[in-house]
């Protein structure tokens, strides 16, 4: 099958926003920042037991969130707005697989917590001192205990293995993208999810390296209008991705209801094409004598 261009992806994007803006601003813009807010407020209150816990769990509220997310996506992208909030929080295997999903991105990132351990370490002391009586007491000293801690500087070698890893993380973000548009959509498990987002980005990596690119002028709209235009951007760019992965699945010849054969055909198009054999086509010289 031809893949699609960048220009048809954005088409089924605005098609399938149509009319339903509210749904669109709620699941793409609105959505998402309550999630944040939850996200720290828990946190916040995590910080009393340890700072270290919301740093391990941001990856795992962060996938849960994104899951239920993509969900409401997917329906808006297949025309099924009305349905956003059937099974809102989805399913049991879904929330344990998008956790999964949470560890997969971890153990990814955790391989710079040994590269740069050192650094990790100076993180950890730089915010218990802060969390200190000593520099509750006495802030001044912070400048002191930064020029007196002993840490040395990143070799050539830590370098170049970073370097190549980070190579290497950006090469397989972009083939894992969709795992969790997968996980989503179908609440398969991570190792499934994972193969299959592999499967349908073969062949695509530099379409989907180059597909936020293509929202440039959109980008700029944001800057000049002072923030104004996010309204509308953010969620269209979220809505678009959906409907890039819907074109991945049908180029990858994987079978799902679209939506489009539901949506509503505008009667004034004469190249409409009927949703079932009892509504007239104008194309149809026997249009009105169907048994």
């Amino acid at each position: 099958m031809m893949k699609a261009s960048y220009s048809d992806i954005k088409y089924d994007a605005r098609q399938s926003m149509k009319g339903h803006m509210g749904e669109v601003i709620l699941v793409g813009l609105i959505l998402p920042i309550a999630f944040s807010m939850i996200a720290n407020f828990f946190n916040g209150i995590l910080e009393f037991v340890h700072f270290s816990i919301p740093l391990i769990l941001s990856t795992y509220t962060t996938a849960v969130s994104s899951y239920i997310t993509y969900r409401m996506l997917i329906k808006i992208s297949r025309f099924k707005s009305d349905k956003i909030f059937t099974n809102f929080l989805g399913t049991k295997k879904g929330i344990l697989s998008a956790l999964g999903w949470g560890l997969f991105v971890s153990l990814i990132f955790s391989v710079y917590l040994y590269i740069y351990w050192d650094y990790v370490l100076f993180f950890f002391d730089l915010i218990a001192f802060i969390s200190s009586e000593a520099y509750l007491n006495n802030p001044d000293i912070l400048g002191s205990y930064i020029e007196n801690y002993v840490i040395g500087a990143p070799t050539t070698k830590t370098l170049i293995i970073s370097t190549v890893y980070s190579i290497f993380v950006i090469i397989i973000t972009i083939r894992f993208s969709f795992a969790l548009f997968i996980i989503g959509d179908t609440d398969e498990n991570i190792f499934e999810a994972l193969k299959k987002s592999w499967l349908i980005t073969s062949g695509n990596w530099w379409r989907l390296f180059f597909f936020p690119l293509s929202f440039l002028l959109w980008i700029f709209a944001v800057i000049f209008t002072f923030g104004l235009a996010i309204i509308y951007v953010t969620p269209y760019m979220a809505v678009a991705q959906a409907s890039m992965y819907n074109r991945l699945l049908k180029e990858s010849e994987f079978e799902f209801d679209d939506g489009v054969i539901n949506k509503v055909v505008d009667s004034t198009d004469e190249n409409a094409l009927d949703d079932d054999e009892n509504k007239f086509d104008k194309k149809d010289p026997f249009g009105d004598y169907y048994e």
